[in-house]
């Protein structure tokens, strides 16, 4: 541990939280503040890292403001962001059946946001009712992509919902917000620099098309490929994705 303390050399932003953890968990054994801080040091530096690599990744693609209730007295905060797609292959590999047998398709993707600034990340930290931003990052939305093969391949629904009220609150999905969402669903099926999330990949796109249309063989069953999706999504206006939660405020 002694070899992070001055933070000489940058190490991944997980290395930083693994040793925060360690740091912690001697802390809480021996009662040794100094733990305690050091701790808090890294986890800082950690987050600062992965903050810094998601604003280089996404901040081309421009920000948007984001609203967001916290509690169910309705409170509210808002600051800009720049927002990112993730998508996970495994919970794809667990449905993919189901599409086959059933002749649909979904994509579902996690929505990610990344404060702009300083204040805007302390804030949320602070307020949301889970600040986690050890990735540098606050999860915002899901976004998900329907399409049905009935008469054709096609896009049945566009649909956002917050990404869980105990967690990031009640999002106010703005024409704005959903513009965004709608402008990185079309860089993921059409941008071979827009960067992955879950996975080793390069980018996203090589992601969606090696390991759902080609290693699951949808593109052939369905008859699409990525250029498909994304002219069914180009044609789909933003005032038409459906933006309703159902979900619950956690009792107190």
């Amino acid at each position: 541990m002694r070899y992070l303390r001055k933070f000489n050399e940058e190490l991944s932003p997980r290395t930083y939280s693994s040793a925060a953890w360690k740091l912690r968990s001697k802390f809480r054994k021996t009662g040794n503040k100094d733990f305690e801080k050091r701790a808090n040091a890294l986890q800082s530096h950690g987050e600062n890292i992965a903050w810094e690599e998601k604003i280089k990744e996404f901040s081309k693609y421009g920000k948007v403001t984001i609203t967001t209730q916290i509690n169910k007295s309705g409170e509210e905060i808002t600051g800009d962001f720049y927002i990112f797609l993730s998508y996970d292959t495994n919970m794809f590999e667990e449905t993919v059946d189901e599409y086959i047998d059933n002749n649909y398709l979904d994509y579902c993707f996690s929505v990610g946001m990344i404060p702009v600034d300083e204040k805007t990340k302390e804030e949320f930290s602070q307020k949301l009712p889970e600040g986690d931003f050890d990735s540098g990052f606050f999860w915002l939305a899901w976004a998900t992509v329907d399409f049905e093969n009935e008469n054709g391949f096609k896009l049945k629904k566009i649909s956002c919902d917050s990404y869980d009220w105990s967690v990031s609150g009640k999002i106010s999905f703005t024409r704005q917000l959903l513009g965004a969402i709608r402008r990185h669903l079309l860089l993921a099926f059409s941008d071979h620099t827009y960067a992955s999330g879950y996975t080793t990949h390069d980018n996203l796109y090589d992601v969606i098309q090696n390991e759902t249309l080609i290693a699951h063989g949808i593109s052939s069953h369905f008859g699409i490929d990525m250029n498909e999706i994304y002219e069914q999504i180009k044609a789909y206006s933003a005032n038409d994705i459906e933006a309703t939660d159902k979900q619950n405020w956690p009792k107190d």
